[in-house]
């Protein structure tokens, strides 16, 4: 009762009536319906990437009625046949919505997977486009913004911060601007605050 097929009466929902979005990346796989990894209860996730979003609710039961979405669905079939969606995406349909959804792989996004995310080596993390960043890059304070796929970065001016939340040593600046605290790491370490080593 709490599988995502496609002739079940619209949408999976959670018991607090959010969607369920299939398919989902969890712990490195990819799930086509409720699970019960590391837990007694069915749940799914509410985003595409619970690896990255770790949004989740518990299944509520569903009642499904096999001739619902028979005839649609096979002239929606073909919306996933064509695979629209690129770079390794995995397309679903969604009946209820005579469409699809594409689950992207972590470096890509958009409708289609077709739009390339920035890879920050200093985060050792993926940024959407439009999404922008502080961080320290040969001793120059920036400000970094992801655009089609590119990392643009400008000076900034910057300050001390009056506390340090940079792990192992790492250096803090304030940029004056945005008030974000970045991290210098010291070497052997990364990430935003200098955590990962």
């Amino acid at each position: 009762p709490y599988v995502s097929n496609p002739v079940s009466v619209g949408p999976v929902l959670t018991v607090d009536r959010k969607e369920c979005k299939f398919p989902f990346r969890q712990g490195g796989s990819i799930h086509h319906h409720c699970i019960t990894i590391s837990s007694s209860r069915p749940w799914c996730s509410l985003t595409h990437n619970f690896d990255r979003d770790f949004l989740w609710g518990y299944c509520a039961a569903v009642t499904t009625r096999p001739s619902v979405f028979v005839h649609s669905l096979r002239r929606f079939t073909d919306l996933c046949q064509v695979n629209p969606c690129q770079n390794s995406g995995i397309c679903t349909l969604v009946p209820h919505r005579r469409s699809f959804e594409c689950s992207c792989p972590e470096s890509f996004t958009g409708r289609h997977c077709d739009q390339r995310k920035c890879y920050e080596t200093i985060h050792l993390r993926y940024y959407d486009i439009g999404e922008s960043w502080g961080r320290i890059y040969h001793r120059n304070v920036e400000r970094c913004t992801c655009v089609d796929g590119e990392i643009s970065c400008v000076r900034v001016r910057y300050t001390v911060c009056s506390e340090n939340p940079c792990e192992n040593d790492g250096t803090c600046r304030l940029i004056t601007a945005t008030r974000e605290e970045v991290c210098a790491c010291r070497p052997g370490y990364s990430g935003p605050y200098c955590s990962i080593g």
